[in-house]
């Protein structure tokens, strides 16, 4: 059976000419998903597979198509071990960049722990696994390092002192804030992500390194330890009891 490639299609409907030609921006969602397809089958050009895979995603679009398992995206006809493989990873290239956007330099300075979260969420938002973070800052509120420390359980971060802070010993941080993801889409802090905070905040009381805030990310929204007043009330709660 032969397939239908990408040179069969009219040259203005091409989506390898039209990037050339317009750049990619101006590709949909499927022509940019054909690219990675390459080639259909009989009766599918590599766009028409790319928009079956979408119209599987629902509303969910991109995102769920990030969540899809290999498994799943080889159940639509067309995509074999390979290119279920290749939209993977493509999807976690994506997410790694969307981490990394506006940390690439070390002179970024932060204002609020709000751009903290609004570069963190893109990562971490649809996350099935709990992931703690540490963003390593200067005496000037400089972003040094922005790390994993943790991969948790569904359920729970599994988060020690030692790996917290050891990066942040090492490059020299004067500060650090703390974030993880609540899979759930939840981000109401629980009782153990207050006592996990309350714990670090001793921690760094010791080695000399201010635990800033703890943010919980949730699906496109996160909770501000700090921007709460949770935080203010574990350092009372700390010096109350002359710790």
């Amino acid at each position: 059976m032969r397939t239908l490639t990408m040179k069969e299609m009219p040259v203005s409907e091409r989506p390898y000419e039209r990037i050339e030609r317009f750049g990619a921006a101006s590709l949909t969602d499927a022509e940019l998903i054909a690219v990675i397809i390459k080639s259909g089958y009989k009766e599918q050009t590599a766009v028409d597979i790319a928009r079956e895979l979408l119209w599987r995603c629902g509303s969910g679009g991109l995102v769920a198509l990030a969540d899809m398992e290999l498994d799943e995206l080889r159940t639509v006809k067309g995509i074999g071990r390979v290119k279920a493989i290749q939209i993977k990873a493509l999807c976690e290239l994506a997410r790694r960049m969307s981490g990394a956007r506006n940390v690439s330099s070390h002179k970024m300075r932060i204002r609020s722990t709000h751009q903290i979260a609004e570069i963190l969420m893109g990562e971490m938002s649809h996350l099935k696994k709990e992931v703690l973070k540490v963003v390593l800052l200067d005496r000037k509120l400089q972003v040094i390092k922005i790390g994993d420390v943790s991969v948790g359980t569904i359920d729970q971060a599994l988060v020690h002192p030692r790996e917290v802070f050891s990066d942040a010993i090492r490059n020299h941080a004067s500060s650090i804030i703390i974030a993880h993801n609540h899979p759930t889409g939840h981000v109401e802090p629980s009782e153990d992500d207050i006592n996990t905070t309350k714990r670090l905040v001793l921690v760094g009381d010791i080695v000399g390194i201010e635990v800033i805030d703890h943010i919980i990310i949730g699906n496109g929204t996160y909770h501000s330890m700090h921007a709460s007043g949770i935080m203010k009330k574990i350092l009372e709660s700390i010096a109350g009891n002359n710790i």
